[in-house]
């Protein structure tokens, strides 16, 4: 609409024509705030006008309906002088007020306009006298009801004020005065909305005055306003047709009952229809055209504000409850004709949005399109299967068909020519021949599919997509029908809905019945035979189908899911544990969904050998004995509450959902106004999300068919509907732990697999290999160099031994055995024996001493047999070193003794005799025997036995001897005990010789006779040769380490000599700490070697709490890496074991120790 307030205009007429078009201009410029009464939001609006001439008989009446043609303000223009007002002014403007008065109208304004002529005419009386007269006269209560525009054709500052003073003069005035004519129009409108349930009230007369009032604020640009007025008349005209419906009787609706000769879709092309709403106020219209008019009025007015989408969001409502009233008020219509009108109001709907929508708010927009798409394309169904042109039918349209088409085609009317396509001609091409009506068909279901794909509206493209199978199936193109069957059975899956999805599946092998399309075929029929949702009738016809298939397929066999026809309710190990070439039994409890019976080729369970580190659960009475035992594994069932269902192939329907969900508060205010509070959800888009907007199925792993050689089989089994029980058996070949994998249903060119046949299933095939084991009888171990006698133990594990078996020894160096049963190394064993026994065979066993450092040894012996699994067994034998012997060295001066120590690691007592020591190649060394002769000594791991032999030397210099100890033994557990049995030790002396005796001697200082506590004393030490000296010149170091807390040494506690100063003295001071008898301090001698820039002198740091005089002594302690100890025995240690007596301090004052 392009009308404006209505303002009138008086006085001199000329003077506005000349203002007209800049108050044209300047008065919508700026907004101005709409403050409404009934404490309704203000609002900004920019008002315009449309100013025309005064005239007394287009005064409106207070009782008048009308809004938009009556004029709301009023305006007297004049710039005469004070004589012309005296004389003719004044006049009008008295006539002028007057009937604004006989009309109650309070809304007018007097302008003034001062120009330069006016104030050179009448230099004498100022042009502001006729101001002031005007307002004494006319406005003495209202000064705002007059201005003065000075100079308006000027641009001083002074003009453009009096213009912007007078722009928002006429602008608050003008509003005023539409609000008060608003206030009191709606008062009216209210009142008689109230009496609507009285006798004779009209909804026309009253949408009449309704509507004006949604004309005046589209006038004013409040369009929202505006739409509202039309929804509340839309609310309630819905609501008087629900009473209707419900008993209420209304006079005025029999005009809208009437029956509908035109069904002509809605039209947009125009914002007001004026044609049709000349029907309604003539009461005229018909219900179609009426429900065209109000919608059509809404939709301009949400195009007016930019919102197309809630265009498409309401058509669906207007749609459906238009269809519905007319049910309700049941107009009559030929066949057809609703299903022409809806198609063509939801084009119109689309066409119309699409000039208008912004390419920002696509994916809002299509959410509400996609609904119209698809309503359009049911209703260009109905019509073609109404008019016979859905493909299907050999025949073309019958005559009755043609002329219901040429009826439908009369009843849309003409329209007007826009020049652009219309929805119209696309109807009447589209129901004029078969092939244009398929292509309009498609076209439609493309775009409807198209547009619930793009805003994630999965279920309803799927559901399209059924329609477009049922259309091309019909059209004998089942290669397209099945593509979409899929898809839809995927979705029905998907959502649960397992009925309708099997349906689909009925369809779907329709399909690839036409297509011969074995494989898939083969599939669906299988699924069909063995779903419950489907009558018995159709599961037993592709039960037959199944059974033709599998006897096609005789190349290669097909590879098919068991669970879709088979379920493993449990599985029962008849015996968790077999032997080794027993035969293995398992009880399988198979559920067949099968309609009819079905034979079976054969039913197989494939088996794996496990990892050593796999420990199965089996039960412990199995390995006691106990052979006939019952072990199960079931699944569980499905229906338990505790999981959710799932889908084969598919998701599971339900996510679980947060014990908790966050919720806040949530307020908006406007204006320090509230305008809504509630409760949000801030991750509502999380949990609210819909399930088919993503990918519906998971990638499916192709099926692959296990090692079925060595499987547990079954064959020619018949297997029955419902619960079957098959015995599956095979041969336990090969030893191991062995885990139930895969389920094999052979059923002739088809296998039925199941992976696994269930979880964590295992049995154990027992095959202990034979082995061996030597024990002694009398002790806990073999020992050395005695003949004992023993226990040869064959252990037969899993095999059974045969009469007049025999193992042969192969012989060990070191090792013998002595045994009635044996000769030439041949060992009779005393069989037959069955597995899991135990053969004894006593013998006699001796292993040679070993060298005496060595501990125990181990002998590996290999026994060889025909009837051993691999021909041979392997045994380690561990004997035991019953004597341990050591030598060592003593030395008195230059007396040598050699001492020999015999102990044992065994409880087994042994008697030593004939002890003997002698040195091997010497004749310059005598051995003196200290040992009683004759003698005979026992050792066990408790006793030891020690030899002693005094070395006499005929030479000076003695060289390194080799010696050799030997001595006889008997052991009670010899079984040669007559015999007496010879152990020999050899052993190496080296470096033995004499050569320096160290003396220590502490004595008193000065006149003491006694050393005392805290008191120094002389530490005197004494190097002498003990033979004859070394031609070369050697270094030698003396080490004193006393114990600091009873010695406190001062001087060199470490120094360097020659030997060739021996014999060497030298002396110290040793302060003693402690009272008592206390041993020397500790010295030793050493072998020095300096390197070759190093002073022979060397003096080693003492600790501080030593005493040492830490200032006057050189640190050098690297020159101990030097030094090189004599061998045991060269140096005699004759002070060693000697004490001093030290008295205690006598005075009961403190004892102060000087450390100079």
């Amino acid at each position: 609409m392009e009308t404006k307030p209505l303002v009138t205009c008086h006085g001199d007429q000329s003077l506005f024509s000349v203002l007209h078009p800049t108050i044209l201009q300047g008065l919508p410029r700026d907004p101005i705030e709409w403050r409404r009464s009934y404490g309704r939001p203000p609002k900004t609006v920019h008002l315009e006008a449309s100013f025309v001439p005064f005239d007394s008989d287009i005064l409106p009446l207070e009782t008048d309906r009308t809004l938009v043609s009556r004029p709301f303000f009023h305006i007297y223009w004049t710039d005469c002088d004070m004589e012309s007002y005296k004389q003719v002014v004044r006049e009008e403007m008295m006539e002028w007020q007057a009937a604004l008065k006989a009309k109650n109208i309070p809304d007018w304004l007097i302008v003034v306009v001062v120009n330069d002529e006016s104030k050179l005419k009448t230099k004498l009386l100022p042009r502001s006298s006729v101001i002031d007269k005007v307002r004494s006269d006319f406005c003495n209560k209202q000064q705002d009801r007059c201005i003065v525009l000075y100079e308006p054709s000027k641009s001083e500052p002074k003009s453009l004020d009096s213009w912007g003073n007078f722009y928002q003069r006429v602008r608050q005035l003008l509003l005023q005065a539409c609000t008060r004519t608003l206030g009191k129009y709606e008062d009216r409108m209210r009142a008689f909305r109230e009496k609507r349930n009285e006798a004779g009230w009209s909804f026309v007369e009253y949408f009449l005055v309704q509507e004006e009032l949604a004309f005046m604020f589209e006038m004013m640009g409040v369009f929202e306003d505006a739409l509202v007025q039309y929804d509340e008349l839309d609310a309630l005209f819905t609501q008087f047709v629900l009473n209707q419906a419900a008993g209420g009787t209304a006079d005025w609706l029999a005009s809208f009952s009437q029956p509908c000769h035109s069904w002509a879709g809605l039209s947009l092309a125009k914002a007001l229809d004026r044609e049709t709403r000349d029907l309604v106020k003539q009461n005229k219209a018909t219900l179609l055209e009426f429900r065209n008019y109000l919608f059509s009025r809404q939709c301009a007015l949400l195009f007016l504000m930019g919102r197309p989408g809630e265009v498409a969001q309401r058509a669906m409502e207007y749609l459906h409850n238009t269809v519905q009233e007319m049910d309700i008020l049941e107009i009559n219509l030929p066949d057809g004709a609703v299903a022409c009108w809806v198609f063509l109001s939801a084009l119109e709907v689309l066409s119309g949005c699409e000039k208008y929508c912004d390419s920002s708010h696509i994916t809002p927009y299509s959410l509400y399109t996609a609904t119209l798409w698809d309503y359009a394309r049911k209703k260009l169904k109905e019509l073609g299967c109404l008019c016979g042109l859905m493909p299907g039918r050999e025949s073309e349209p019958t005559s009755k068909q043609l002329t219901l088409v040429v009826d439908l085609l009369g009843g849309m009317g003409s329209g007007e020519e826009t020049g652009e396509p219309k929805p119209m001609d696309k109807l009447r091409e589209a129901l004029s021949s078969k092939d244009t009506f398929e292509k309009h068909y498609l076209e439609l279901s493309e775009l409807a599919m198209g547009t619930f794909k793009h805003i994630g509206r999965l279920r309803s493209a799927r559901l399209i997509g059924k329609d477009l199978a049922e259309f091309y199936m019909n059209r004998g193109e089942p290669q397209k029908a099945e593509a979409f069957l899929v898809d839809a059975l995927k979705m029905f899956k998907h959502e649960g809905w397992d009925i309708l999805a099997e349906h689909i599946r009925l369809d779907i092998a329709k399909c690839q019945e036409k297509l011969d399309n074995k494989h898939k075929l083969l599939r669906t029929a299988c699924h069909i035979a063995c779903c419950s949702l489907i009558p018995s009738k159709q599961r037993a016809y592709y039960q037959q189908v199944l059974t033709k298939l599998t006897a096609s397929f005789t190349e290669e066999p097909v590879l098919l899911k068991a669970q879709s026809g088979f379920v493993v309710k449990s599985v029962t190990l008849l015996k968790p544990q077999v032997v080794k070439g027993d035969c293995m039994e398992v009880e399988l409890c198979l559920h067949s969904k099968f309609a009819k019976d079905i034979m079976c080729d054969t039913i197989s369970v494939a088996v794996s050998l496990q990892p050593p580190d796999i420990k199965p659960d089996l039960d412990p009475a199995v390995s006691q004995g106990v052979t006939s035992h019952k072990r199960h594994a079931s699944r569980q069932d499905s229906s338990s509450s505790t999981s959710l269902e799932p889908i084969m192939t598919f998701h599971s329907i339900k996510s679980p959902l947060p014990a908790k969900i966050d919720i806040v508060a949530k307020t908006e205010r406007k204006d320090t106004l509230l305008q809504t509070c509630g409760l949000m959800c801030p991750n509502s888009h999380t949990l609210l999300k819909r399930g088919d907007s993503g990918a519906v199925v998971k990638t499916e792993s192709l099926l692959a068919k296990e090692d079925h050689t060595s499987a547990l089989t079954a064959e020619n089994v018949t297997l029955k509907p419902g619960i079957n029980d098959v015995n599956l058996t095979c041969k336990a070949s090969n030893k191991g732990v062995f885990k139930l994998n895969q389920l094999c249903v052979k059923v002739k060119g088809v296998e039925f697999l199941k992976s696994p046949v269930l979880s964590q299933t295992y049995y154990q095939v027992l095959c202990d290999d034979p082995h061996v084991d030597v024990k002694p009888l009398q002790t806990g171990s073999l020992i050395c160099g005695i003949e004992q006698t023993a226990r040869l133990t064959l252990y037969t594990g899993s095999v059974t031994v045969p009469e007049a078996a025999t193992l042969t020894l192969k012989p060990c160096f070191g090792l013998t055995f002595v045994s009635a049963d044996m000769k030439d190394n041949v060992l009779r064993l005393p069989g037959p024996a069955q597995p899991q026994c135990e053969l004894s065979i006593p013998l006699s066993v001796m292993s040679v001493l070993p060298k005496p450092k060595k501990m125990s040894v181990d002998y590996k012996i290999l026994l060889e047999g025909t009837w051993l699994p691999q021909g041979k067994l392997t045994a380690t034998l561990t004997f035991v070193n019953p004597f341990k012997i050591s030598h060592k060295l003593h030395t008195a001066k230059d007396k040598k003794f050699v001492q020999l120590l015999v102990t044992s690691e065994t409880e087994t007592e042994f008697c030593l005799t004939d002890p003997l020591l002698t040195a091997v190649k010497s004749q310059d060394v005598e051995l003196l025997t200290l040992n009683r002769p004759g003698q005979s000594l026992k050792v066990t791991k408790v006793q030891k036995v020690s030899y002693l032999w005094q070395l006499k030397s005929n030479i000076a210099e003695c060289p390194p001897l080799d010696f050799q100890l030997t001595f006889s033994y008997r052991c009670l557990l010899d079984q040669a005990s007559g015999q007496t049995r010879q152990c020999v030790y050899d052993f190496t002396l080296d470096s033995y010789q004499t050569l320096y005796s160290l003396a220590c001697e502490v004595l008193p200082q000065g006149d003491q006779k006694a050393c005392r506590v805290g008191s120094a004393c002389c530490l005197r030490l004494q190097l002498t040769h003990m033979s004859q000296p070394l031609s070369k010149a050697t270094q030698l170091l003396y080490e004193i380490t006393p114990d600091s807390s009873v010695w406190v040494v001062e001087g060199k506690t470490t120094g360097v000599f020659s030997s060739a100063e021996v014999p060497y003295e030298t002396e110290l001071q040793a302060t003693p700490l402690l009272s008592g008898y206390l041993a020397y301090p500790f010295v030793r001698i050493h072998l020095y070697q300096p390197p070759d820039n190093q002073s022979q002198d060397v003096w080693i740091r003492q600790d501080s709490d030593e005493g040492g005089d830490i200032s006057s002594q050189p640190s050098s302690p690297t020159h101990l890496n030097y030094t090189r100890p004599f061998s045991v025995g060269q140096v005699y240690y004759s002070s060693i074991g000697k004490q001093v007596h030290v008295c205690p301090v006598t005075s009961s004052e403190d004892v102060e120790i000087s450390m100079a």
